[in-house]
This record gives C-alpha cells, sequence and structure tokens, in this order.
C-alpha cells in the first residue's frame, strides 16, 4: 500500500508536525518512515543527530537520510524511490499572489513529484485514529490525475476513512484535464466502489 513515507524536516517547529502524522499513517499501513534533511549551513554530522534525535519520537521502523547541499524540493523528490512511497510534509503556507495557499517548497515538490502528497498545515494536529474522518483527493479530470483515486481509495478504506473528490474547473465549469464532469464523477464511484 505504502512502502516508506518520506518526512523532510528543515529545523523549524513547523516542519515537526509531520512527523506524528506520518507516524500514524505508517502504523496503520504497516509502513515505514523517512526522514530527510537537506539544504545548507549544517555539517552533515548536525543534520544525522537532528534527525536521530526526531526519530526517537516514531513507533514505526525508520531510516534516515542526509542530502547537503541539495535544494529541498530536489532532495525531497529523489528520496521518493519506489512507486509505492509517498511524502508527508509540513508547509508554511503562504499569502500573497502565486502562493495563496502553499509554500514555496510544497509547491515544488508537488511540481517535481508523482509520488501522493499529504501537506500538513500549520494548524495540524496530531491525532490517534483517522477512523471517521475524511480524505479530501483532488483531480483536474486528466488520466494522469485519475491515477491517484484507486491508491486513495485503498489508503481509505485501510484507514477506515470517507473520500471527498473535488475537480478543479476552469472557469466554464470543464474539469482542467478535459473530462466531462458526469464521466469524471462515475469514474470517481468506480474507483471508490472497487476498493470499498
Amino acid at each position: 500500500m505504502i512502502n516508506t513515507i518520506v518526512v523532510p524536516l528543515d529545523g523549524s517547529e513547523l516542519s515537526h508536525t509531520a512527523v506524528p502524522i506520518a507516524n500514524e499513517i505508517a502504523a496503520a499501513l504497516d509502513s515505514s518512515v523517512l526522514l530527510l534533511a537537506s539544504g545548507w549551513g549544517s555539517t552533515v554530522e548536525e543534520l544525522q543527530s537532528y534527525l536521530n534525535e526526531k526519530a526517537t519520537s516514531l513507533s514505526v521502523p525508520f531510516d534516515t537520510s542526509v542530502v547537503p547541499n541539495t535544494f529541498p524540493a530536489t532532495a525531497i523528490a529523489d528520496a521518493v524511490t519506489d512507486t509505492e512511497d509517498a511524502i508527508v510534509m509540513a508547509t508554511h503556507g503562504r499569502t500573497g499572489f502565486g502562493k495563496a495557499l502553499l509554500g514555496s517548497v510544497a509547491e515544488d515538490v508537488l511540481k517535481r513529484s508523482d509520488h501522493p502528497v499529504l501537506l500538513v498545515g500549520p494548524a495540524a494536529r496530531p491525532f490517534s485514529t483517522f477512523s471517521g474522518t475524511t480524505m479530501v483527493v483532488t483531480t483536474d479530470g486528466s488520466p494522469i490525475s485519475a491515477m491517484i483515486l484507486p491508491r486513495s481509495a485503498r489508503w481509505a478504506k485501510a484507514l477506515s476513512m470517507s473520500i471527498v473528490v473535488i475537480s478543479a474547473t476552469a472557469g466554464g465549469g470543464t474539469p482542467l484535464g478535459g473530462a466531462d464532469p458526469e464521466n469524471l464523477a462515475r469514474a470517481v464511484e468506480s474507483a471508490v466502489a472497487f476498493f470499498t
């Protein structure tokens, strides 16, 4: 279902909010966690010590990886090597034109990675169960974006979650990927029904 959940950490308290959430997902899906640090300004030893400290809170199998002198989004995208891997990362969220919902690193990761990415916002709090919560899945109606639907349905079933699928549309009401809204709705229902 998910082999490894990659969790990038940058030393900020905000980035740490992704760790307990990734731990809970990994525990529920029998997966492991990879804590990742990248960037400049610290030695490899300092970054490794930092990751080791953060790993003490994990209750699932884990590994750590230090990728020095690399842009964070590149290191994150490169760390996801298996088709069943996923990324769980915190995002500062930005306001202003072009960054209305996402931080710049999160936005860059979404552009670079074709793996599932769960973004943890600044107000996120850890919880002990996903049962009864809702998974929001976005699609633009394109065949590429629809590829997440079966995987989302499997995760939702394993985590006892309900699913809400949101399709982005252009001004005229047509999904950005060009799919007919009724066909998209049928495809979503079929994918969810297959795995529930």
